[in-house]
């Protein structure tokens, strides 16, 4: 998992790391399963409970208490302070709820926010995904490689993709 996004990644000589919550640093561990992945990923910071969000990662707690840990705010937050944290070119952030039941601030099982950082622009996606646990983890990071290449084509190929 994730081989083509590592290759990618080395192909344009760019560094990623990741702020993940409800994955648990799956997304990390998945660019780790493939060699060579020392090159690109700068590292990861697992921000499972809601305080290590605020405490360690500095996520606002009145964003937290507006909007609730599982946000498109939360997840830009995330993106944006852990690309600071980690001085990465790309930064990556998951924030949701995987299940099996309601979470903490009455968000769906399945409702999930992926925030991608890159050259400072921000783009978070949300997800209404079903499935176990595991599936809906996995389902989210396949989703968040084919968004982080399809942002390395357009930065390829800018005119393209701006028409």
């Amino acid at each position: 998992m994730l081989k083509t996004l590592l290759n990618n990644l080395k192909k344009y000589n760019l560094t990623i790391s990741s702020i993940e919550s409800f994955t648990g640093g799956f997304f990390a561990k998945s660019l780790t399963d493939n060699s060579g992945s020392s090159s690109v990923l700068v590292g990861s910071l697992v921000t499972y409970m809601t305080r290590v969000k605020s405490d360690v990662l500095g996520v606002s707690k009145s964003i937290i208490d507006t909007y609730g840990v599982v946000s498109k705010e939360v997840a830009l937050e995330m993106c944006k302070l852990g690309k600071s944290y980690f001085n990465s070119d790309i930064c990556v952030s998951f924030t949701g709820n995987a299940g099996p039941s309601v979470c903490e601030d009455n968000k769906p099982v399945g409702l999930c926010y992926i925030g991608i950082n890159f050259n400072d622009e921000i783009k978070v996606i949300e997800l209404n995904l079903c499935g176990s646990r595991n599936e809906i983890r996995k389902e989210a990071i396949k989703i968040c490689e084919k968004e982080i290449l399809n942002l390395l084509h357009c930065q390829k190929n800018w005119k393209k993709c701006n028409k």
